[in-house]
């Protein structure tokens, strides 16, 4: 009877949250159109992104009748929507900061190529799922806490370098404050998580009741995972719509 009301409670948290993914994509999707209406612009990975979010919201719809398949769908597409999440965040910074980088970055000959490196990260994390645990957290680890914070240094270099600008287009969200959505974002919603990874990776022999929790609570953990993926849907759909707000600088 408790795991019966516990799967309900489960079902009606993903029911409302999916509700407001979906509202967060479409307002997302219509900022992106009318960003590429007025400024002739197209980004690879705003795109890419809202994409992956869109079939994290599937993977959601489908629990009811493709539990498990729907739950390691969701996992696997979070890591995706993690890596693009950076990438987005990262477009926008450098298209405020220096026009001239973000011109080449977000470029098609440069962003597809980066995006299909994601995918490559992403899945080696999934072949590695296969083999031992040590090495399957290992490269979660790497995809999760390394890249990101890579990419998170890049930024603050990008904002403590801005040349200062002539001139701006209009009043509108500061690259700090992108810069600060990626990075909250990513601390609270992904932070659980990676903290467990990070401490089996620093003593994966024990303690034993620490092993124990990790492996004997993988189903567990990563119910709660998909459980929240529509609050990463918003927290994507967000920061997309913030750079798209993003104003544009004049440099002399």
């Amino acid at each position: 009877m408790e795991d019966y009301d516990g799967r309900i409670r489960f079902y009606m948290f993903n029911l409302f949250g999916l509700i407001g993914g979906v509202a967060a994509l479409v307002w997302a999707a219509r900022t992106l159109h009318l960003y590429r209406r007025f400024r002739g612009k197209d980004s690879v990975f705003i795109i890419t992104l809202l994409f992956i979010d869109a079939l994290e919201l599937l993977a959601v719809c489908a629990l009811p009748f493709l539990y498990e398949l729907s739950i390691m769908a969701c996992f696997v597409l979070r890591l995706l929507s993690l890596c693009l999440h950076q990438l987005v965040a990262l477009e926008g910074v450098a298209s405020v900061t220096h026009p001239r980088f973000a011109a080449i970055f977000s470029s098609v000959p440069c962003s597809v190529p980066l995006t299909f490196i994601t995918f490559i990260l992403v899945g080696f994390v999934v072949v590695n799922s296969s083999f031992h645990l040590e090495l399957q957290c290992l490269s979660f680890f790497i995809v999760t806490a390394v890249v990101p914070v890579l990419i998170q240094v890049v930024m603050c270099i990008l904002i403590c370098t801005k040349a200062k600008p002539h001139q701006a287009s209009g009043r509108g969200i500061s690259e700090k404050t992108v810069l600060v959505e990626s990075l909250v974002s990513y601390l609270i919603l992904h932070g659980p998580c990676l903290l467990v990874v990070t401490m089996y990776l620093l003593n994966p022999f024990g303690p034993p009741i620490f092993v124990w929790f990790l492996v004997g609570h993988i189903a567990a953990l990563s119910t709660m995972c998909s459980s929240i993926s529509s609050l990463w849907v918003m927290a994507d759909c967000l920061l997309c719509v913030m750079v798209c707000r993003l104003p544009r600088m004049q440099f002399p």
